[in-house]
């Protein structure tokens, strides 16, 4: 089920698995709840500007670089802006979802 989309990507859950999911260009992860929330607080707090300078003479198309558990995802500046933007506006869905479902429970 689909949470929320963007230009490049979007963010969904499989209820039935329990993932977190999310699609960005040509990448996909799978994330347990509480690691999308790390990930999401990972990317966020992110200093972009040090990325950028640190990777400014270095021959890659792309400046911006996040390394997972070996594998390093490589991004634009606009890449992460959207990214970030995504992640929040899924996390606070989620949020919004759990609640949902609390108050649903708390009824019965």
């Amino acid at each position: 089920m689909t949470i929320k989309n963007s230009t490049n990507g979007c963010v969904s859950i499989n209820p039935k698995c329990q993932t977190v999911n999310l699609e960005f260009g040509n990448f996909f992860l799978k994330f347990k709840p509480e690691a999308f929330t790390k990930f999401k607080s990972f990317i966020q707090e992110m200093n972009v500007e040090k990325f950028e300078k640190s990777e400014l003479n270095k021959n890659k198309n792309r400046k911006i670089l996040v390394s997972l558990s070996g594998v390093t995802l490589a991004f634009h500046k606009e890449e992460i802006d959207e990214l970030k933007s995504l992640l929040n506006r899924a996390e606070l869905s989620l949020k919004i979802k759990q609640i949902v479902k609390l108050s649903q429970f708390s009824q019965n």
